[in-house]
Parts: C-alpha cells; structure tokens; sequence
C-alpha cells in the first residue's frame, strides 16, 4: 500500500492586495488606530486525501492531517487509513524545534498496525545554511500477539557539492547484521533530486557495496506545497524503493519515477517501478488542488486542502 498526498488553494494575489492596504480608525479619545487587515494566506496544506484503486475500483482511503504553531511550523502529521485489511492502522508523527528555529531538531513517529507497534525517534543536524548534515534514528519495534522486541540505530551523514547530494547510511540491530547505504544524487536547478543511485553494502565483504536501487525523477515548473512546510524541508532526502509522494522533498511538483531495485541474481533478480502524476489540476495562484498518477496496474488520486493563518 503506497502513501500519497492532498492539496488545495486560494487567492494568493488577494492577500498581498489586502497586505497592502490599512485602514486609520478613530477612538472617542482623539486617538488614531493604524489597523491592517486580516488576510487569508491558503498555501499552507491542512489536510491531504489520497484513494487508491485497483482493478476493483476504489480501494483504500487515507488521510494526512496537518497542525501548526503560531509560527507557521508543522508541529504534527497524522495519517489514518480506511484500509479493511489493516484495521484502525494509525501514523503520527510530532516535530520539535529549538527557540524560533523554522527546522525541526526532532521527530518523533508513532505507528500501530494490527500486528505491531513501531516507534522511531530521529534527531536532526543541519549546517549553517540550513542543509541537513546528519540523521540520527532510534527505532523501537513490538508485535503482538506473538511478542518480540528488538531496537535499532540508523545513522545518516549527507554532503554536497554543487549539483550533487552524497549520503552514506549505517543500520545496526540487535536481530540483524549491519547494513549499510551510500547514495549519490543528482539536483536540477530548482533544487529538485532528478536522480539518484543507492548502493548496498555487501556483508560479506565489508568494504564493497553493490548497486541496489536507480532513481530518475522529473518535475514541472508550479510549486510545491511541501517546499513551504517546515518538515519537509528536512524530511527524507533519497528516494527508495517506491518512493511516497508525501515524503518526499521537492519544490516543484513530481510528473514522473521511474526506480529499478536489484534485489539479487537470477529470475525475479529485478523489481521495476513506474508511475506517471500526468493530470494536475491548479488553484488560482498555481498550487495543485488535485492530481491523478498511474501505474502499469492501478491509479490515485490526491486532493489537497490548505489553511488559512
């Protein structure tokens, strides 16, 4: 099951018509009240819609629901689905920010399925700039009914050089091996990843790393909701695997992906993926209110829905 996204949006030129514009007010006491007027700026996503069908038609339905401080930071994301084959499954991520600072240091995820509990802590490093240097993941995980428990630490340090993103990744686990990643990426001018290469360290030979997973991505020129929230401007940097729409960070708006994962040797050795977001449809000041993707075997379809402060 995949992870979309939801945005709608308005009246983006009425609010700096209206930002523009004061009123003098006069009080019985002789005193003039300078008043500017309350102005609605909508680009700021509130709640995300996604469905997905199958062959069948309309299959699951979830939810992303969006909260923010006084200072127009995303300082909670719930995701619920509608999904019967996973009962009441529930995401809920907090995000936490030092003083006035516009990226969060900590995320914190909670997750509830039917047969597990999964609990991930990340904290997050950034340069002075504002570029993330460094991920540190603790992850706690139980299922039910049958208990098990095991912990895990992820550690992620990215570098850059013009055009590119470098990331090198480190697993470790109480119940597995050490695993680790080094990714390479590509940016278009915009800032947007176009590609990237991931590649998987061997265990057996502890300094060789194969190629596991290829990337190529494109986008066109409207902006993207989630350039504007705080959260997704530190939120996962390379793709993997199938790649969510709303976990994603991109100041333009995805139209296609296409990743291919070399899963070993032989038959079945490969696994391809491909989905096109071909039909977008635009608010008054550009931002998406609906979008429609494709793959080979079914469809979505994201609504988006924005606030006002």
């Amino acid at each position: 099951m995949r992870y979309p996204f939801v945005i709608v949006l308005l009246l983006l030129p009425v609010y700096f018509l209206l930002n523009s514009c004061q009123k003098e007010i006069s009080t019985e006491g002789g005193n003039t009240v300078i008043v500017t007027p309350t102005t609605a700026d909508s680009s700021y996503l509130s709640h995300m819609y996604y469905v997905y069908y199958d062959a069948s038609g309309a299959d699951t339905q979830e939810v992303f629901t969006y909260t923010y401080d006084n200072l127009k930071r995303v300082i909670a994301l719930t995701d619920s689905t509608n999904d019967p084959t996973q009962p009441n499954p529930y995401i809920a991520s907090t995000y936490y920010y030092n003083g006035t600072d516009t990226l969060p240091f900590k995320t914190r995820t909670y997750t509830t399925e039917t047969s597990y509990h999964d609990t991930t802590t990340t904290f997050h490093f950034y340069d002075a700039t504002g570029k993330k240097i460094k991920d540190s993941v603790l992850r706690s995980y139980s299922t039910f009914p049958i208990p098990s428990y095991f912990t895990a630490v992820i550690v992620s340090n990215y570098t850059y050089v013009p055009g590119k993103i470098y990331g090198i990744t480190s697993y470790t686990s109480v119940s597995s091996s050490l695993l680790g990643y080094k990714d390479t990426a590509l940016l278009d001018a915009k800032g947007n990843l176009i590609s990237n290469k991931k590649y998987k360290l061997d265990p057996s030979i502890s300094t060789n790393y194969e190629l596991y997973v290829t990337s190529n991505l494109t986008y066109n020129n409207n902006p993207s909701p989630f350039s504007k929230l705080s959260n997704f401007k530190s939120y996962i940097v390379f793709p993997f695997g199938e790649t969510f729409y709303e976990e994603f960070v991109q100041n333009s708006n995805r139209t296609h992906i296409d990743e291919l994962t070399i899963l070993g040797s032989g038959p079945g050795g490969t696994h391809s993926y491909s989905e096109d977001y071909n039909s977008y449809y635009y608010n008054a000041n550009g931002y998406p209110k609906e979008i429609f993707s494709q793959t080979a075997t079914d469809s979505s379809r994201f609504i988006f829905k924005y606030r006002a402060f």
